[in-house]
């Protein structure tokens, strides 16, 4: 290897100027070494051409001071004469700056939005405002905002109806209350009609405090997709009196009512109902649509704690899996009992076992019998045998924790021959555990 060679490969300097594309540079912006960054910055300057400001943005928060210098320097000098798309990716750069902590980056940021200003377009800039790129759509709203190149209502009403970018859209809800009274109107009127259920919640907060409908905007929204925006709604309104229960009582009577509709009326009487509305509940717990049962037996759980055996019954017995689950849950959490016995029935047809594991485990014995029994009808490397490996391993890390002791016939078929077998075939770890605890059965 010749002299020259090898202070090539240690110079930066050298390096740099030996790339001649802009992938090459790039690799070499990305070294560990500041001279090398600070050299590449300086090349791709020289070079210049499509690309070359957005290679170099990064390093405008790089960690060494003369990286970041180099780096401003580079971009200002190649801004008069960077393309359209070099010069919108500048403008979503400007807005990622922002939220850099290394370097007040404002300054900066002012001096580049001023040569945009003269680069791009009036046009241009608004089309921006619906970019696929977030941090473009960002980037020319802050820009027009702050240098004041647009109305300040006529701005914010795009960004609040834009659907690209939700960011955007919830800035420009949050600054349309600093408007006067009409334009505010007029700008959260829109932000209504936004599908971000921010956005929309934002614009209804805003509107419930000025508009002259605030009623009927409020009744608007106690259906809305967003569950904040309902909340707000009916605060708003059951704090001026209105009672809402009959509306939601007369939704659910409509057979034209979506299911998700259904579904808000349902969270809603539970919130809100009396006792006068179980038996509603209780008939919208048998609907042909899985999610409306669920909801059902979440507003009766709410309504009728006491009733909670019974509720969680009924959603084991549901045909809807996650009706299933939330009756496991109501097990678990809020103390619903259900005879393990009665569980094997209901779920003997189902082959749910991740559901029937969770009512076992609620008993040490149960939950030992339960996994010798799944596992004598498993396939090894099965997903089930996986399942009730992992619960092997637990049973064993938490059966010293409990003196619960088995009934008569329970220890007899734990001690038969084939469930050990089943036990010992699926824990292929030390069985010393397993011994001990099936040992201390048998001595009872």
């Amino acid at each position: 290897m010749s002299l020259f060679t090898t202070l090539q490969r240690d110079d930066p300097v050298l390096q740099a100027s030996a790339c001649t594309s802009l992938e090459e540079l790039k690799a070499l912006l990305a070294q560990r070494s500041g001279y090398a960054r600070e050299a590449a910055i300086d090349r791709v300057m020289a070079l210049g051409g499509d690309g070359a400001i957005p290679a170099i943005m990064p390093r405008l928060n790089d960690f060494v001071p003369e990286v970041r210098a180099a780096a401003r320097r580079a971009i200002q000098a190649l801004l008069p004469s960077a393309g359209h798309e070099d010069l919108l990716a500048v403008v979503g750069f400007t807005w990622r700056l922002r939220h850099f902590s290394r370097l007040n980056h404002s300054a900066w940021i002012s001096s580049a939005q001023a040569e945009l200003a003269r680069r791009l377009t009036f046009d241009q800039l608004r089309e921006a405002l619906c970019s696929r790129h977030p941090m473009v759509a960002r980037g020319s709203f802050f820009m027009l905002l702050e240098r004041e190149l647009i109305p300040r209502v006529e701005l914010l009403t795009l960004a609040v109806e834009s659907g690209k970018d939700i960011v955007m859209s919830r800035q420009a809800a949050v600054l349309a209350l600093s408007l006067l009274e009409e334009d505010r109107i007029a700008v959260l009127r829109g932000g209504m009609k936004s599908h971000f259920g921010v956005v929309r919640t934002h614009a209804l907060r805003g509107l419930l405090g000025c508009a002259p409908d605030a009623a009927e905007i409020a009744r608007g929204a106690l259906l809305d997709p967003q569950g904040s925006a309902r909340s707000l709604a009916q605060y708003y309104l059951r704090s001026n009196g209105v009672d809402l229960a009959p509306y939601y009582r007369e939704l659910l009577q409509d057979r034209h009512a979506r299911t998700n509709q259904a579904c808000m009326a349902l969270a809603a009487l539970g919130s809100m109902g009396g006792a006068g509305d179980i038996a509603l509940l209780r008939e919208m717990s048998e609907s042909p649509f899985p999610s409306i049962r669920g909801a059902a037996f979440l507003a009766w759980l709410k309504l009728a704690p006491s009733d909670k055996d019974a509720i969680a019954l009924a959603a084991l017995s549901d045909e809807g899996r996650a009706n299933r689950r939330l009756a496991a849950q109501m097990a678990t959490r809020q103390g619903a009992y259900v005879p393990f016995e009665r569980v094997k029935e209901v779920l003997r047809d189902k082959a749910d076992l991740s559901i029937l594991l969770a009512f076992a485990r609620l008993r040490k014995w149960d939950w030992l019998e339960t996994i010798a029994l799944e596992a004598a009808q498993a396939e090894r490397g099965s997903m089930a045998w996986d399942a009730l490996h992992i619960d092997m391993v637990r049973w064993l890390a938490h059966a010293g924790h409990s003196y619960e002791r088995p009934d008569e016939r329970q220890r007899d078929r734990l001690l038969a021959p084939g469930m050990v077998q089943a036990l010992e075939r699926l824990f292929d770890g030390s069985r010393d555990v397993l011994h001990y605890e099936l040992d201390l059965i048998a001595k009872c």
